[in-house]
């Protein structure tokens, strides 16, 4: 019976180590010129995508299933950071508009019931976060000092707030830890597992990584650009693009094991530059736009090599 059980968890195991991630449909969400669209998220059920424009000002909402397009906010550089709340009923974001006969911006954290488009500004300042929901509680910093911590304390899963002072900002249990996990480092692009353990970010200058949620770095992926989650957290999407400097002159999408060590590529697009992957929290589905403007939507499957 022990043979037995080793030999399924071998099989189980290579089964695993074999398997790559394979696009099977593509359809176009939204097409450019009439915007150009950019940075598309699923909504926490999956059944909505939200984005913005190349410019970050406003914040759309889309329904594949209805193919419906509404309009939630043009607030100037909102699509910038936004947060939906786990019921979908409420979106956070900030906004950046710049002070009359002043050089100095002003941001605003705004908070918005989507059903009734009512408003409520919870804080303004130099230097506003991108806000986070911990449950109906929406968690922020002004000028670093970070409010609603300690609605934190009842979650069984972490809060990721972002970036502060080029630092990873993790929420656990009401208490704020700054993360640098390869030391002296200024990272972007931080998202945390949808399983609550482990964080993909990119250090600057050394690339791509996992950490867990004291920092300890568990896999280095190198340049792997804007990496997210797939819904079960076995697998990393990301976009492999070339600039010359100035300008973005191919882009196409990747996944990678989230041991670093399976690879492969998605999408084989010489005239489409897609970016800006998101993952969907319930389907096998990728959403991304294109330096174009188009928003996609990707159906994958798990295949064997």
């Amino acid at each position: 019976m022990k043979t037995r059980s080793v030999f399924i968890l071998l099989v189980l195991f290579c089964s695993s180590a074999a398997a790559q991630l394979k696009i099977v449909i593509v359809e176009r969400l939204l097409k450019a010129p009439a915007r150009s669209w950019s940075s598309p998220r699923f909504s926490p059920d999956g059944k909505r995508v939200y984005f913005t424009t190349q410019g970050f000002n406003g914040i759309w909402e889309y329904t594949p299933a209805e193919k419906s397009l509404r309009r939630i906010t043009d607030d100037p550089r909102s699509g910038y950071g936004f947060a939906i709340s786990p019921d979908g009923k409420t979106i956070a974001y900030r906004r950046t508009r710049q002070q009359p006969h002043s050089l100095a911006r002003l941001q605003e954290l705004v908070v918005m019931d989507m059903t009734s488009k009512s408003t409520q500004v919870l804080a303004q300042g130099e230097n506003v976060s991108i806000p986070a929901f911990a449950g109906s509680a929406v968690v922020y910093s002004v000028e670093n000092a970070t409010n609603n911590v300690a609605a934190t304390r009842a979650l069984s899963s972490p809060v990721l707030l972002g970036i502060e002072d080029t630092k990873i900002v993790v929420i656990e249990r009401g208490r704020k830890r700054l993360l640098d996990p390869l030391g002296r480092g200024s990272y972007i692009w931080p998202m945390l597992s949808p399983d609550g353990k482990r964080i993909v970010a990119t250090e600057m200058a050394r690339g791509a990584f996992i950490c867990d949620l004291r920092g300890r770095v568990v896999a280095r992926l190198g340049a792997r650009n804007a990496a997210v989650w797939t819904r079960d957290s076995r697998w990393l999407v990301y976009m492999e693009d070339e600039d010359d400097g100035h300008n973005v002159l191919s882009s196409d999408l990747y996944a990678v094991g989230s041991d670093g060590k399976r690879a492969a590529r998605l999408t084989f697009t010489s005239d489409v530059r897609e970016m800006n992957p998101h993952c969907s929290p319930t389907e096998n589905k990728i959403v991304c736009d294109t330096l174009e403007g188009d928003i996609l939507l990707m159906t994958y499957e798990e295949v064997s090599r």
